[in-house]
């Protein structure tokens, strides 16, 4: 299986200069928790900030959404996974890299998709999966990396 397969080809950006309300408004408009934070002179993808992201922002900072630039709070270590690569590759990327979804993208590094945990778990349980013996055991797998707990110490 392919991730071109699965991927959602809707992308919703936004920017770092953005404001945490543009980004939350994107969130909200296009039910979604994900958002890859673009360069604005290329539109490769730089970042990319979560509902989490904002919701600690303006917990931690005090500020309403629109005073938090987006560029404060997103994520920059990006991992990606690139158009024509298989399902088992993203697993491998999510599993590595303890998250639940990718932007997709070309040779030049621009977005073209997204796939989450949420687009393998509706294939798998579909009847897609159904010539796929190992995908629930992948997803499975992927899961539990995904969710691992962080330990945690205390001086």
């Amino acid at each position: 299986m392919k991730i071109d397969d699965l991927m959602v080809r809707e992308v919703y950006t936004c920017f770092p200069e953005d404001s945490c309300a543009v980004a939350a408004r994107l969130m909200w408009d296009h039910d979604c928790g994900f958002i890859p934070v673009l360069d604005p002179e290329k539109g490769t993808v730089l970042g990319v900030i979560t509902d989490r992201d904002i919701c600690m922002a303006a917990f931690t900072q005090g500020l309403p959404l629109p005073q938090i630039a987006v560029s404060r709070v997103m994520a920059r270590n990006v991992y990606v996974c690139r158009s024509g690569e298989t399902l088992e590759a993203a697993h491998e990327i999510m599993r590595r890299n303890r998250v639940r979804r990718l932007p997709v993208v070309d040779a030049e590094l621009k977005p073209i998709g997204i796939i989450t945990l949420n687009d393998v778990a509706l294939y798998t349980t579909g009847s897609g999966a159904a010539k796929d013996r190992n995908a629930k055991n992948d997803l499975a797998e992927t899961l539990a990396a995904v969710c691992k707990h962080h330990l945690a110490t205390t001086a």
